[in-house]
């Protein structure tokens, strides 16, 4: 059962990883998309440091907020809520959401996961790095997730919640390696060849 919910997350992870992917290209961060941009000097300090001195986007705002309310969606399908349960619904939001950002490196053609580098993406290059090998933000929010699970336990006094986060955290590492290796030469195949031509001249798109 574990396994099945780290499959569901990894796959939603996927998910968002390849739609931002499909609408950015290597235009990371919004860079080019149609929302209004802050930079750090617009807003306040706090979100400033909360998501590594990146610049504030509407798109970006949004899209969390989404993340936000589909990692809490079981609490309007019959589950109750109670501070544990909460607990539990947010250690998966702080692990599944930078395994979201990982992914659009290693699936997107135009990063790969060797381009992951504070000097090749514009937008972590302000960030505080974990010894060169991602953001101390992703770290934080995968350390976050596990200190929420282990309350779990000063909660209720039963430790099975925390050690199967720990296992869901793993399984989420091993798809990773599995997608990684054998899923994402395939789509940036597809990528490459369903952007050999374009039909949008042939749509018949017009604006009033």
């Amino acid at each position: 059962m574990i396994f099945i919910t780290a499959l569901y997350w990894f796959v939603l992870a996927l998910l968002f990883a390849l739609l931002e992917i499909e609408n950015e290209g290597k235009y990371g961060w919004a860079e080019k998309s149609q929302t209004w941009y802050r930079t750090k000097n617009h807003y306040p300090k706090l979100i400033a440091r909360f998501i590594g001195e990146k610049p504030l986007t509407g798109y970006h705002i949004f899209v969390f907020l989404v993340a936000f309310a589909i990692s809490h969606a079981h609490f309007f399908m019959g589950v109750e809520w109670s501070l544990t349960n909460e607990l539990i619904a947010l250690s998966i939001y702080f692990a599944w959401t930078p395994l979201w950002d990982y992914l659009w490196f290693i699936f997107n053609p135009n990063y790969e996961s060797k381009k992951f580098k504070r000097s090749t993406v514009w937008w972590y290059s302000k960030s505080i790095w974990f010894f060169d090998l991602m953001p101390l933000g992703h770290v934080i929010q995968w350390f976050l997730s596990i200190f929420l699970s282990f309350m779990t336990y000063l909660i209720t006094s039963q430790i099975s919640v925390f050690y199967s986060h720990l296992l869901f955290t793993i399984y989420l590492t091993i798809l990773t390696v599995f997608a990684y290796i054998f899923i994402s030469p395939i789509y940036k195949k597809w990528y490459k060849n369903m952007r050999k031509y374009d039909d949008r001249d042939k749509a018949n798109i017009f604006h009033v």
